[in-house]
Order: C-alpha cells, then sequence, then structure tokens
C-alpha cells in the first residue's frame, strides 16, 4: 500500500503539472482559481521550497534523494498504518518534485515545475500540498503520541487464560 500511495501522489502531481505547462504560459499574467487569492501560474522553480537555494539545484537534488530514501524506508519499517501511509504522501510529494529535477540538461539539475501560486507569497504545486499534508499528519501523530515503531499489538489475553479462572471465566477451586 505504501508504495500504491506514492506512485498516486507523483502521478496526480505529474498529471498536474503537464496539464500546467500545456494550458499555461511562463510570464503571463496570472489566471484566476480562487478569486485573485489563489491562481495559476506557471514558474520553474531550480531551488527549494519558496525558491531557497537558487543556484544549489544539484545540492537540493542530492538532499531531496536522501531525505525520500529515509521517509521511504521508515514508512516501510514502521508498525503503525498511520506513520506508514503519512510517510508515503511525504515521500511520494518528494519523488514528484526529483522527476523534475531529473528533467534537466545534466543530472539533477532540472527546474521544478510550480504553478499554484498563493496569495502572491509563493508558487507551489501538487506535491507541495501532498508534503505539507503530510508534514502536519506527521506532527498531529507526534503530538498525540503515536509511536513510529512500536511493536504491534499482541491479541488481548481471553479471560480464562487468567490465573485462577476456568475457560468458562469462573474460579478455579485452589484445592
Amino acid at each position: 500500500m505504501v508504495l500504491l500511495i506514492m506512485v498516486v501522489v507523483g502521478g496526480i502531481d505529474q498529471m498536474t503539472k503537464r496539464l500546467a505547462q500545456r494550458f499555461l504560459v511562463a510570464g503571463t499574467e496570472p489566471q484566476p482559481l480562487l478569486g485573485s487569492y489563489v491562481t495559476l501560474h506557471l514558474t520553474h522553480n531550480p531551488g527549494a521550497a519558496l525558491s531557497i537555494g537558487q543556484g544549489q539545484t544539484l545540492v537540493v537534488t542530492i538532499f531531496s534523494l536522501i531525505l525520500v530514501f529515509i521517509l521511504t524506508v521508515l514508512s516501510f519499517s514502521t508498525h503503525s498504518r498511520m506513520w506508514a501511509y503519512t510517510l508515503a504522501v511525504v515521500s511520494g510529494g518528494g519523488l514528484a518534485n526529483l522527476v523534475d529535477r531529473f528533467q534537466g540538461p545534466t543530472w539533477g539539475t532540472g527546474e521544478v515545475v510550480d504553478f499554484i501560486d498563493y496569495f502572491g507569497w509563493f508558487v507551489g504545486n501538487v506535491a507541495d500540498i501532498f508534503v505539507v499534508v503530510g508534514v502536519a499528519v506527521v506532527f498531529v501523530l507526534l503530538v498525540r503520541g503515536v509511536p513510529l515503531f512500536a511493536t504491534p499489538q499482541s491479541e488481548p489475553k481471553p479471560r480464562c487464560a487468567e490465573a485462577g479462572t476456568g475457560q468458562d471465566g469462573l474460579e478455579k477451586d485452589k484445592d
């Protein structure tokens, strides 16, 4: 299921990026999606989130590869479905952006396709939405104390297995 989640997240992101590249033109007026608050505006980001690290595309790519690898290993290692699925969503979003990185002129130097402009503050994509939602769920899991590496719950003991009771749950004679 973890792999399926990652593939679906990546597929949705890549599909929306292809649609954005087909129907939007970089450098033109943003198209309203939710009024002037959220608009569609095609850009290409060589850096990390919020365009941090521009000019360091290869470094961002290597860091992203390491992070996605760690999250993927954790999602397959945990016994908690909630943790596994949440980490798969974050990994899938990271992988989707890495696909863009590997479409550049040289290894790992491609630019991420961004097209959702939030209030004029920053431009992102669907993979970014999955990552942000996944990280928010990670915080909820942490605050609620859901363990990442808890051992699977053992079956509860039937009452008759308790000392001093028979199969019918009544106390046995101790004579």
